[in-house]
């Protein structure tokens, strides 16, 4: 009942302030102008934190009702342990899982909250949704890739399809001035007009889980090594995919068939 009242004193405040004609001097016209202003800023306030409160009641009941539905894993053979999936929360929200196949079984207990966004490695430290780009920043800049499969986990794939007028530009690790060999890379390319086009790798083990958002505009596509690829359309485009222990995410302002030809740059 409390932003009710607010709303009330709001429009209290704003019918005496139009119907007022007397004179007033500016000190005080500023003053009540003042508490106005604090009036309606706290009308907002509480009008905001019920729409998160509604919210949050409409995700739980979800829950309760059972209303999450999750697709099966993708597997990416008999005896890999890494799984990839898309979960739909419904009103159009979805997430890209990767992990192993232990934490694909907790996932699917959706009896608490969801699971949370961005990556989880091997400390279990959580990160944000863009988790991806996390990486990105001044602390994490390498910038050459002289030696770089000396300083990652995995050997780097041979990036045969990237769009000939994307120009390499940086690369980041995530423990560059670290003794500790990288499971995570970012390589960054830019083109004339200084759009970025940004391929990040995570190296997947066995305590590995991470996850992005999507919509539910995100189109699945078969690739050649039997695993599915999210490919979501938007200012960027973007698509994600796994190829053996490698979980492969391209952003960038390039088409649909352009992503794909990289992507299967590095399927050979």
């Amino acid at each position: 009942m409390r932003n009710e009242k607010f709303e009330e004193w709001f429009d209290v405040a704003f019918e005496r302030a139009v119907s007022s004609t007397s004179i007033t001097s500016e000190d005080s016209k500023k003053a009540s102008w003042n508490q106005l202003q604090s009036r309606i800023q706290e009308v907002q306030r509480v009008r905001k934190r019920r729409r998160h409160m509604q919210m949050a009641s409409v995700v739980a009941a979800s829950f309760i009702a059972g209303a999450i539905f999750f697709s099966p894993p993708t597997v990416t053979n008999a005896i890999s342990p890494f799984y990839q999936k898309i979960v739909s929360w419904g009103d159009g929200v979805v997430n890209i899982f990767f992990g192993t196949r232990d934490l694909d079984i907790d996932i699917n207990k959706a009896k608490t909250s969801p699971p949370p966004l961005g990556f989880l490695d091997n400390n279990n430290e959580t990160m944000s949704d863009i988790g991806f780009e996390s990486l990105i920043n001044e602390e994490n800049i390498v910038g050459s890739l002289d030696n770089i499969n000396n300083k990652i986990s995995f050997t780097l794939p041979t990036l045969s399809g990237i769009p000939l007028e994307y120009q390499f530009k940086d690369l980041y690790l995530s423990e560059p001035d670290s003794d500790r060999i990288s499971n995570r890379i970012s390589l960054v390319y830019t083109n004339s007009y200084k759009q970025f086009l940004t391929i990040t790798i995570i190296k997947l083990t066995t305590t590995t889980n991470f996850s992005s958002m999507g919509t539910d505009q995100t189109e699945t596509i078969l690739l050649k090594n039997g695993n599915e690829a999210y490919y979501t359309a938007g200012a960027t485009n973007e698509i994600i995919f796994l190829n053996n222990n490698l979980s492969i995410r391209i952003l960038g302002i390039i088409s649909k068939e352009e992503m794909l030809k990289l992507v299967e740059s590095f399927l050979n």
